[in-house]
């Protein structure tokens, strides 16, 4: 088969034309999904909170029922929030039960291949805990939890949880442009902590392309022209 009809018959000029309209259409492609980015994580709860204004905060202490936490369930309905375990080994848990580094009550899970299901009873656009594993048994290989929400799967590495004992909490935030009502957490270990679970039923903005970004993509329409005009000349 031949070469196609556009490398045959249309005049170079022409050629360099739809080469040049190619590469800005490429370009603007590329900044428009920058701006709508669907999901942005968090790393520390002010700049989430910055981003989502007004949260609703679960922080389990009024669901401790006992010194220790009271008996294992399967789920824990807080407000407008459900969370279910994959087996009934759910239980809010005092501070310092386990050598812990945490400060108040909290939501504990201690069955071996955790997972967490988060239903909400109306659609949210955002969500933030702080969270911690008990159990790595002493594991040096990074710790990874898998956050499944809005039709996609978010992978979060904790930093510094390698070993029992002592473990601090970490922050982990989402907001999603696409509403959602659940959430699934899966933890690889045998001991899930979650604290200060906050979440906004308001819809938040997609993100912008940083000014730099920005200043890029002109700096390359830019060269894309006068590269253009030298190629007519």
């Amino acid at each position: 088969m031949g070469p196609a009809l556009t490398d045959v018959f249309l005049p170079t000029p022409k050629r360099h034309s739809m080469r040049f309209n190619k590469i800005v259409l490429s370009l603007l492609a590329t900044f428009a999904l920058a701006a709508s980015a669907d999901v942005v994580r968090y790393t520390d709860r002010a700049s989430y909170n910055t981003a989502t204004g007004a949260n609703t905060l679960i922080d389990f202490e009024a669901q401790a029922t006992e010194s220790w936490g009271g008996q294992y369930f399967s789920s824990l309905t807080v407000g407008d929030v459900t969370f279910t375990d994959n087996a009934p080994r759910l239980f809010v848990l005092h501070a310092g039960y386990y050598g812990d580094a945490f400060t108040s009550y909290y939501l504990n899970n201690n069955s071996a291949g955790t997972q967490i299901t988060i239903q909400f009873a109306a659609p949210v656009y955002g969500f933030a805990l702080d969270l911690a594993t008990i159990f790595n048994w002493g594991s040096s290989s990074t710790l990874q939890e898998t956050f499944t929400f809005a039709g996609e799967s978010f992978t979060v590495d904790l930093a510094g949880q390698q070993a029992y004992g002592n473990v601090a909490l970490d922050f982990v935030g989402f907001t999603s442009t696409t509403a959602f009502s659940s959430i699934t957490i899966s933890d690889p270990t045998a001991g899930l902590a979650i604290d200060n679970f906050a979440f906004t039923a308001a819809p938040v903005a997609a993100e912008l392309p940083e000014p730099a970004s920005l200043a890029l993509a002109g700096l390359a329409l830019l060269g894309c022209g006068v590269a253009r005009k030298r190629r007519s000349a």
